[in-house]
């Protein structure tokens, strides 16, 4: 009978360890479940990022320029102070939206290189002797990429309308940044140049004594966006 008696208990005991282990394995299944649903927080951080739009800051816009002289092709920086934009799709869910098919008009008397004598050879002699030329059209029609990539811009400068491939790229989420040089040759510039070299004779003799007034001009523009 004490046999049979503690038998029993062995086997009690058995059954309860068992099911001891079996809801401590439970117990474990389910905080793994748990733990299972924690990147449930980086979906909605994926969802805010999908929902995110782009707006401009508008007034934030600048244009800058180098154009070159001296045989040495030394740099000479300048901006347009004075322009108009549009086509901006504010509220846009990328900043390729936001900006392609955007516009500037830019006046060309707003050029300023730090140097009011330059500045009025610029506009009289430089873009005095294009066609119509009192304002610079300028429109992005394309923009490749995510955060940057290459875009093309229409620019229609001296009666004559082109297409140029420029860079364009984000510093961070708060600037968009579109830069490219142009050979202004291309726009039928030549007497413009020549004019500008020959009122800007003495200034532009290098080493050589020769005058030079590159065709070549750099451009960057730029503009702050915020993103909601």
């Amino acid at each position: 009978m004490k046999t049979k008696t503690i038998f029993t208990l062995a086997i009690l005991g058995m059954l309860a360890t068992s099911c001891g282990a079996e809801k401590e394995k439970e117990h474990a299944e389910d905080t793994e479940k748990t733990d299972a649903t924690i990147p449930g927080d980086e979906t909605h951080v994926d969802e805010l990022a999908m929902n995110a739009t782009y707006s401009v800051v508008e007034g934030t816009e600048e244009v800058k320029w180098t154009a070159f002289k001296l045989t040495e092709k030394v740099g000479i920086g300048g901006a347009f102070t004075t322009f108009k934009t549009s086509g901006y799709n504010q509220g846009a869910a990328s900043v390729v939206e936001l900006m392609q098919g955007s516009f500037i008009n830019i006046e060309t008397a707003s050029v300023a290189t730090n140097n009011e004598g330059r500045d009025v050879k610029i506009v009289n002699s430089f873009f005095g002797n294009m066609i119509e030329t009192t304002e610079i059209d300028a429109e992005i029609v394309f923009l490749e990429g995510v955060d940057g990539g290459a875009a093309i811009v229409r620019l229609k400068m001296n009666y004559q309308e082109l297409e140029q491939e420029f860079s364009w790229n984000t510093d961070g989420d708060s600037i968009f940044i579109l830069k490219g040089a142009i050979d202004v040759l291309n726009w039928d510039a030549q007497l413009a140049l020549d004019s500008l070299n020959a009122v800007c004779s003495e200034k532009h003799k290098g080493a050589d004594g020769v005058s030079v007034t590159w065709p070549n001009v750099e451009i960057k523009a730029s503009v702050n966006i915020k993103k909601g």
